[in-house]
């Protein structure tokens, strides 16, 4: 039956099947479809969307690698960002790569080729798109009036897959002076996506000083992720950081916890205030992620645990874990994602999350 229904139809049967169970039964049907479905691509984009069919997804993709190598120009450009949204594209690079060295910009709209650029930048340059970047540098004018939403992933993608074009892209781009500070930002979101730092780094740390008291407080926080990633200790950067951080405008909660984090990585909280000023802004700390918890309060517990605003943050921090440890019992991983903002399980967040854990449960433990 399901090899007669359009894609809208097998993603709303998919959509049921997430709300009554995803059962054993169901996922060899949908793995036998796969083999005849007309519409690979969309078969995959509809399985992408639902988080107990990740598994399935890792079957059918597994059966038919080769057709993810006859998928070409539009069609590659969503298979590309379903595999990335469900978190399968890193698993696919090999068959990826076939099919992205023959993507000519030609085949493309201009929002297909920020969206394919968007996820390359995110997979840390294991997925070089340079025809696409060639493309983007020669066609700077004509970007330079689009929305500076695309600009701001356009820039992520140069940080990502080539930082050496970086702050003559930003130039390029930069159709209003007030665009600079947003687009340095980007550059080093995206300069952020690669494991190890890039030469130009450096170069755009300064440039960086240059423009954080213009950005809110969540294009400064992300700005600076990458300066406290990688430890590039600048005093003019560290003291326009310090001196932006607390009177920026426009944080969310995560931003003004994650703010507090990169300034303790980068050896510079020593004042009270700062972190007070901070984290007195936070409207809720239940309503900020686990990572962002843990992280905020590994940062500034054992310095600054006698403020108030950190004792709330601590709090907060020892109510989710006991929620997780509840959905960890019963096998809720999906709640853990959605609820509880747990977006990331390597070794470093986990050995994070399992030393609070500890001091969470000594009271009770008899030491």
């Amino acid at each position: 039956v399901m090899l007669k229904m359009s894609s809208t139809q097998l993603a709303s049967i998919f959509r049921t099947a997430e709300k009554i169970g995803w059962r054993e039964q169901f996922q060899a049907a949908v793995v036998e479809v796969a083999v005849r479905y007309p519409s690979y691509v969309d078969l995959i984009s509809s399985l992408s969307r639902v988080p107990p069919a990740r598994d399935t997804l890792t079957i059918v993709l597994d059966s038919l690698p080769e057709k993810i190598q006859k998928v070409s120009g539009e069609d590659f450009v969503r298979l590309l960002t379903a595999l990335e949204s469900s978190g399968h594209a890193r698993s696919q690079i090999p068959s990826l790569l076939r099919t992205a060295e023959a993507l000519q910009p030609g085949q493309l709209t201009v929002e297909s080729i920020i969206s394919a650029l968007d996820v390359a930048a995110k997979l840390g340059g294991s997925l070089p798109l340079p025809h696409l970047l060639e493309w983007v540098y020669s066609e700077s004018a004509q970007l330079a009036v689009l929305p500076l939403s695309q600009r701001i992933v356009i820039m992520r993608a140069v940080g990502a897959l080539d930082p050496s074009k970086g702050l003559m892209a930003v130039d390029d781009l930069t159709s209003d002076p007030s665009d600079e500070p947003v687009l340095i930002s980007a550059l080093c979101v995206g300069m952020g996506y690669v494991a190890r730092p890039p030469p130009e780094l450096m170069e755009v740390a300064r440039r960086a000083a240059e423009v954080a008291p213009q950005l809110s407080g969540v294009g400064l926080a992300m700005m600076a992720k990458v300066f406290a990633k990688h430890r590039v200790v600048i005093p003019g950067l560290l003291a326009a950081l310090l001196e932006a951080a607390p009177v920026a405008e426009g944080y969310d909660d995560p931003a003004r916890c994650l703010m507090v984090v990169y300034l303790q990585r980068l050896d510079c909280l020593q004042q009270n205030k700062v972190v007070e000023s901070l984290l007195k802004g936070v409207k809720d700390f239940h309503s900020v992620g686990l990572e962002e918890l843990v992280l905020v309060v590994c940062a500034v517990d054992d310095s600054f645990g006698d403020l108030e605003v950190v004792h709330s943050a601590r709090l907060a921090m020892e109510n989710t874990l006991l929620e997780v440890c509840g959905s960890i019992r019963g096998g809720d991983c999906c709640t853990l994602a959605t609820r509880y903002g747990v977006k990331r399980l390597d070794g470093q967040f986990i050995g994070k999350v399992l030393t609070q854990l500890a001091r969470l449960i000594e009271p009770y433990s008899g030491g």
